[in-house]
């Protein structure tokens, strides 16, 4: 929003300073998450199109009118101190209120986002599409069919980033990528072990592995303090806030020389979504290093694409299951070396 408090949709003007600051604090969360980005698309105004080149400096950016902000019509640049009571009663509950007559209703901005993103399906790699708050409202109203509206009343701040993955021409349900701040990593104690056991059961039950052959069912998911403070073992929550938000933990494994099991790598749910995975992994990684690990194994289960998502990228190669699986469910077995 600019400084003057008006309703500012179409009207091209430039990036100011603090958005230059917010594109470039944006900028390196991305960087620090490991994002690039193989092609740009920004709405025509000139502040979208100069985000994009901040966010992605090695990608043509390249403009498209379907991503512009919502048009306003007659009420474009009147003041938000002093609005049209029609204005007004839209903003109050934009989901069973129309827009006045002269502006762009709801609908046509969801249509024309829609058209945009199944344009851009035959491209490949990494996309950023720089837009605007109601344009991207738009978008995120498109690619979550049941929300029912729910985007429309949501605040986005300036800088907000989504994602959603396209993988076999259908897009998945989009998240919110947060910078990895007020994230800690802790040693688990007793006072987490039912935390983290619920944290573990809610997500095998979400993806129906809440049956035998399972961690839902392991002997020691209640006490995870005690089972993993022993020589060789460790397990650490992840805390934001001060509030349990996931665990990963390593333990030896006996079928390979010098390997280390990955074991029960689990976030809450609604903490999913800003790369907390990946740091998981690489955290727990450097701790089985300083015991004196030299490769690490994991099994994991279709079901569970998310996490094989990470582990991939994380250079993890598929392996034939070995003699000593430890939980008989699981149908897919990783090994690195580190």
């Amino acid at each position: 929003m600019n400084s003057r408090k008006l309703l500012q949709g179409r009207t091209d003007l430039p990036l100011n300073s603090e958005g230059i600051v917010q594109a470039a604090k944006t900028a390196k969360m991305l960087s620090d998450m490991g994002i690039s980005f193989d092609h740009a698309f920004s709405s025509p105004l000139i502040r979208a199109v100069r985000t994009a080149e901040v966010l992605a400096p090695g990608a043509e950016v390249k403009k498209d009118d379907l991503l512009i902000e919502m048009d306003y019509g007659p009420y474009e640049g009147t003041s938000l101190k002093d609005r049209d009571p029609k204005l007004m009663k839209f903003f109050s509950d934009f989901v069973n209120n129309p827009a006045p007559d002269g502006m762009e209703q709801l609908s046509e901005v969801v249509l024309r986002c829609g058209d945009f993103l199944e344009d851009i399906k035959g491209e490949e790699g990494n996309i950023l599409i720089s837009t605007h708050a109601i344009a991207m409202k738009g978008l995120l109203e498109y690619l979550t069919p049941d929300s029912k509206g729910s985007y429309w009343s949501k605040y986005i701040g300036n800088c907000a980033v989504y994602a959603a993955e396209l993988k076999g021409g259908r897009y998945g349900v989009p998240y919110e990528l947060k910078d990895f701040q007020n994230f800690e990593f802790k040693k688990i104690s007793k006072e987490y072990d039912e935390g983290m056991a619920a944290i573990v059961r809610s997500n095998l039950k979400a993806r129906g592995l809440d049956i035998p052959g399972t961690a839902y069912f392991d002997d020691m998911l209640d006490h995870l303090s005690s089972y993993y403070d022993k020589e060789g073992r460790a397990y650490y929550i992840l805390l934001r806030d001060g509030i349990l938000a996931g665990g990963i933990g390593i333990a030896e494994f006996e079928g390979i020389k010098d390997c280390c099991e990955l074991q029960k790598l689990y976030l809450r749910r609604d903490m999913q979504g800003n790369r907390a995975g990946y740091r998981m992994v690489e955290f727990i990684e450097e701790k089985a290093k300083e015991l004196g690990y030299s490769k690490i194994y994991l099994e994991t289960h279709t079901n569970l694409a998310a996490a094989i998502h990470i582990y991939e990228k994380l250079g993890y190669q598929r392996i034939d299951p070995p003699t000593s699986v430890v939980h008989s469910t699981m149908n897919r077995f990783y090994l690195k070396e580190l």
